[in-house]
């Protein structure tokens, strides 16, 4: 398949596949509040993507997508999520910075860069995000505690994450960090 376009059927066949719990969007519209938070128009695919469905878990609800109807359940709780907001990670390293300024603007200049895709709890909080600035704009980005600011490339599009990952879970290129933030295991 092209790595510039992939279906969101074909990623969520796949993830169906593998266990995944899939949920019908239900309000799969852009809040306003979440895309004026970042430097950069958030891309249509990304939307789309997010828009797909209301939730996508993984079997041992300890990886999940974040959808458009997470993110707005998050901004009307204002700050009072239970278990993990969009921005928990943006969050923990804020609280971290709390004694400095410099730190705390820098958390912030990266979080208004990077929109969290996938979030997971598997052996340590880890996410992928896709990169809105600079060199690499456009990119999947991984990253983890206790640096979370600290990122690798892991693909240069989102198309080509949702190819990877689907290849990823249906066995095949199994490296890291995939493996250490999903449960892969044969189909």
């Amino acid at each position: 398949m092209n790595a510039d376009a992939i279906a969101v059927d074909v990623v969520v066949a796949a993830l169906r596949r593998h266990g995944w719990r899939i949920e019908a969007p239900t309000r799969a519209t852009l809040p306003a509040e979440f895309a004026t938070r970042y430097v950069a128009p958030l891309p249509d695919a990304l939307v789309a993507w997010m828009g797909a469905f209301a939730s996508c878990v993984d079997p041992a609800d300890r990886a999940w997508f974040v959808t458009l109807d997470g993110i707005r359940t998050d901004l009307e709780r204002e700050g009072e999520v239970e278990g993990f907001a969009f921005d928990a990670f943006e969050r923990m390293s804020m609280e971290a910075a709390a004694d400095d300024a410099l730190a705390q603007a820098q958390v912030e200049t990266f979080w208004r860069a990077h929109v969290p895709l996938l979030l997971s709890v598997y052996g340590s909080y880890q996410y992928f995000a896709l990169a809105l600035d600079g060199e690499r704009r456009g990119a999947v980005v991984y990253g983890c505690e206790p640096e979370f600011e600290e990122t690798e490339t892991v693909a240069d599009s989102l198309p080509a994450f949702l190819q990877r990952l689907v290849d990823v879970l249906d066995g095949g290129d199994d490296v890291a960090p995939f493996s250490f933030a999903l449960p892969v295991r044969e189909p």
